[in-house]
């Protein structure tokens, strides 16, 4: 019975090259036993799409390894690919259609998975909690703060 995989990737992929790894196989052995894969990149994950890093990754495994590149290969060929433009752009530097990336343009969807939106961190402290927004604002104050403007996530 084929069930249906949602991978992301989002954080800096060389923070942990081997946990990186370990992600691009699952997705792999996913497809390679039928089943329905969805594939996020965005942010410092959008990294998995430059060929330079595969090959990094590839050295990782061995000198003369493509275990990372054929893995990767099988994704990009049989899974449904979502991936930030921005997120490609700030992290690779590349544009819409240079060709650059692993897998070409038409092969992604350029925007988020479905279910997967973009909010503003206005529009996210529209929603805060009131006991939240409290423990913020005692933050701002003993920080010497403003309450205005955008900027950090405090939690």
């Amino acid at each position: 019975m084929s069930k249906k995989y949602f991978v992301k990737f989002v954080s800096e992929p060389r923070n942990d090259t081997i946990k990186t790894i370990v992600g691009v196989a699952c997705a792999a052995r996913a497809i390679s036993e039928g089943h329905e894969v969805s594939v996020f990149f965005a942010a410092a994950g959008t990294r998995l799409l430059d060929p330079a890093y595969i090959e990094e990754l590839n050295k990782e495994m061995g000198e003369d390894s493509t275990v990372v590149s054929d893995m990767m290969g099988s994704i990009t060929e049989n899974a449904t690919l979502y991936c930030s433009f921005a997120s490609v752009k700030a992290t690779l530097g590349h544009s819409e259609g240079d060709g650059a990336l692993i897998v070409p343009d038409d092969r992604i969807k350029w925007s988020g998975p479905p279910g997967v939106i973009a909010v503003s961190y206005t529009h996210l402290r529209a929603h805060e909690p009131k006991a939240k927004i409290v423990c913020r604002l005692l933050r701002e104050k003993k920080s010497g703060g403003g309450g205005g403007g955008g900027g950090g996530g405090g939690g």
